[in-house]
């Protein structure tokens, strides 16, 4: 049994698809969606890409001078992506804490202070949730290549990119 998203909430379908795909199943589709987000918003913005893995992404990134400059906010933007995806394709939330910690973290020691770091965060989750709205079908395309591969190079991460766009 398929449910048509456009027809229930994303928390209604993310439920449905975690009943019908089991632990194991739901765990590997849940974390394709969350790591694909991280690593489609990544390419999109222009951001080099090792490898995405079911646990993570590496992206490669310049080390950061100030916390305010126009690199670490993309980075910010990125780390708010994989739980922007859960939560606006499945339903989900709360599934990016380990990322919010690390930007946090960055941040402060960067030199924010914890209102600059509290508005930067919610800019960051504002813009990540319009790029996965933007990318959701360059998003799918990833998470799906993810499932089956299990690990994706960068041009095999673009290669999913363009085929959404089917070019």
């Amino acid at each position: 049994m398929t449910v048509a998203l456009e027809l229930v909430s994303p928390l209604e379908y993310g439920q449905s698809l975690a009943a019908q795909l089991g632990d194991n199943g739901w765990l590997d589709y849940w974390a394709s969606i969350h790591e694909a987000g991280h690593a489609t918003v990544a390419r999109y913005l222009g951001w080099p890409v090792k490898c995405a893995t079911l646990k993570c992404v590496r992206i490669i990134h310049p080390e950061y001078r100030t916390f305010d400059e126009p690199a670490s906010i993309s980075r910010l933007v990125i780390s708010a992506a994989g739980d922007a995806a859960t939560t606006s394709l499945l339903g989900y939330t709360d599934t990016g804490k380990g990322d919010t910690a690390r930007s946090k973290d960055r941040l402060l020691k960067l030199g924010a202070d914890d209102g600059q770091v509290a508005d930067m965060m919610a800019d960051a989750r504002r813009r990540a949730e319009l790029f996965v709205l933007e990318l959701r079908p360059e998003i799918e395309s990833v998470a799906a290549a993810l499932r089956k591969r299990r690990i994706l190079t960068q041009v095999e991460i673009d290669a999913a990119m363009r085929a959404a766009r089917g070019e």
